[in-house]
């Protein structure tokens, strides 16, 4: 069951080798377990500490290295939950998903229990959250429905013998509010549910929401790479661990730099100081590296530059196999958005999309004319299982959350569509305030950082943002954004 519920980057190929690459690869992550701050500081941050700004305050209690972690906090039960409710949180691309798949194949290494993998976005139905317990009793037991009742009740049992390790990927990735899914994970984490060990990762916005609902839950946070070691590092233990398909290397002439050291040297300019703040974190520097590796080049000034690039070489990676001309995939990228945009706005499930709501917007998935096709076949979407609702419905997903906020942020046009242009005194009736939904946050940040919207736009949103009246010292403002 684990094998088949976790997923696979696809910055690497899924084989052997390829995961024995991927440890070579990835520095171990450091955790910190924080707890909220009296007050924030007041003194200010440079223009090239910007993802700093976004921060939540935690007061960091102790660093642990990723094999510490696992060894003292889950094996050894110490620290204040006794390693039975422990929550990962982290900015998109931090690595939460990563490290819940090397706890869920720890625990079956170690022979620690029964690690249950749930996709919290898969708990959502319609529009309505489903219990963890009829998800798991329905939908996850790989049985039919006449042994399933039989199968069900030796389930419960390794619950109640304090067997199962449940863990709880994206509980940002459920269709409702920050406080009310937390609060709904809370009431959920009771009965033989609740007799299990749980540990869930949360993006930072959705945890800081209502940091009481789950106070029980010891909360240790993925932090960012420093700059220069373990960023070195990274990047040298990337270049020295070729990804399979790459075009082989020519030998180094005596004196010459190699690929990994040139980036570090273009990264350590002294104009490059903001690029350094954004590729701490794990995701974009691997996206980096890769850009990096393919077409060497300039680098990217902004998040979405950064994502914009790797879009395009992308492309030229995949058009080995699958070669796609520029007018189709500026097709293929527009729809993508609209796609996006349009799973962001509803109420269903978030980064999870059925199959009937790709096909309405992307066309038929066995149509080879088809942008959905042509999606699968690139990579960008992903069979990720089935519609509880209907197991005969596929369930697909982004790349990477991360690239359907990118996507997203690139189709909209105007950034009227987070603030209405002409808001008065009062709401316009009919229009969206999307500048006060959490689950924007992400679109508008990659907007603003967008190459293509004149300064002009982005200063004329920013200068709304500022005058803004809502009779709350810009308490909203402050607290969504």
């Amino acid at each position: 069951m684990l094998n088949n519920q976790l997923t696979s980057n696809s910055l690497f190929h899924d084989d052997e080798e390829a995961k024995k690459r991927r440890e070579q690869i990835y520095v171990p992550l450091a955790l910190v377990e924080r707890k909220k701050s009296e007050k924030r500081e007041q003194d200010g941050l440079s223009p090239e500490q910007g993802t700093k700004l976004y921060e939540p305050e935690y007061e960091e209690k102790q660093r642990f290295t990723h094999n510490t972690f696992l060894k003292e906090i889950l094996q050894q039960k110490q620290g204040k939950s006794q390693g039975q409710r422990i929550s990962l949180i982290g900015e998109p691309g931090a690595g939460k998903t990563t490290l819940l798949q090397t706890i869920a194949n720890w625990i079956l290494q170690q022979g620690l229990g029964l690690p249950v993998w749930v996709s919290l976005a898969d708990l959502t139905l319609d529009g309505n959250l489903r219990s963890l317990e009829d998800y798991l009793l329905n939908s996850w037991l790989p049985f039919s429905p006449d042994k399933r009742q039989k199968v069900g009740e030796n389930f419960t049992e390794q619950f109640e013998r304090g067997r199962v390790w449940l863990l709880l990927d994206g509980v940002d990735e459920i269709a409702t509010s920050g406080s009310q899914t937390l609060q709904n994970i809370s009431r959920q984490l009771s009965g033989w549910v609740g007799k299990a060990r749980v540990v869930l990762t949360c993006r930072l916005n959705v945890w800081q929401a209502d940091v009481n609902a789950l106070s029980e839950f010891e909360t240790f946070r993925l932090l960012d790479f420093d700059y220069p070691q373990q960023v070195h590092q990274f990047i040298d233990n990337w270049f020295n661990s070729p990804q399979p398909f790459d075009p082989p290397q020519p030998p180094l002439v005596r004196g010459e730099q190699s690929k990994g050291d040139r980036l570090k040297v273009e990264l350590g300019k002294e104009e490059k100081a903001r690029v350094r703040d954004l590729v701490q974190n794990p995701l974009r520097l691997a996206l980096l590296c890769r850009s990096w590796q393919l077409y060497e080049g300039s680098l990217p000034e902004t998040k979405a530059e950064l994502y914009g690039q790797f879009v395009e070489q992308f492309y030229r990676w995949k058009s080995i196999l699958f070669p796609i001309k520029e007018s189709k995939q500026r097709e293929l990228n527009l729809a993508l958005g609209r796609l996006a945009k349009d799973d962001i706005d509803s109420s269903g499930s978030r980064f999870r999309l059925r199959e009937d709501f790709i096909v309405e917007r992307l066309g038929d998935v066995d149509d080879e004319n088809s942008l959905f096709y042509l999606a699968l076949q690139i990579g960008w979407l992903n069979n990720v299982g089935v519609a509880a609702e209907s197991p005969t419905k596929k369930v697909y997903a982004f790349f990477h959350a991360s690239f359907e906020e990118y996507f997203a942020a690139v189709a909209i046009a105007d950034w009227d569509f987070f603030l209405p242009r002409d808001h008065k005194n009062k709401p316009l009736k009919g229009r969206c305030y999307r500048i006060f939904q959490s689950e924007w946050k992400q679109v508008i940040l990659l907007w603003l950082g967008r190459e293509d919207v004149e300064e002009e736009e982005k200063e004329g949103f920013i200068k709304a943002l500022t005058k803004f009246k809502d009779k709350c010292k810009h308490f909203l403002l402050r607290k969504k954004i």
